[in-house]
């Protein structure tokens, strides 16, 4: 898994499978003081709930707008089925 920032965007590459990563995903994007967050995800068929978790922590306590652009099929449905469309704006890129 490689994370890395493009323009305003982060960009996650592979599969994101341990807590490891997701903690550091969160270290990268706890640094973030802008008031919008646009992460893509670009492999990964899957979320950990402990990312779904922070994301919707930096939105709630930390006024972000959240963005995520989803480009596996599978990834896109499952956030749909959980209705987290009605936290963050969802897209399939």
């Amino acid at each position: 898994m490689e994370i890395a920032k493009n323009g305003g965007i982060y960009e996650i590459k592979g599969i994101i499978r341990t807590l490891k990563e997701v903690e550091e995903i969160k270290e990268i994007i706890k640094r973030d003081d802008s008031s919008e967050l646009i992460i893509k995800i670009t492999d990964s068929y899957i979320l950990p709930s402990a990312l779904i978790g922070f994301l919707m922590k930096q939105k709630e306590e930390n006024n972000k707008e959240v963005t995520l652009l989803i480009k596996d099929e599978n990834l896109f449905e499952m956030l749909m089925d959980l209705s987290l469309d009605e936290e963050f704006l969802i897209e399939k890129v």
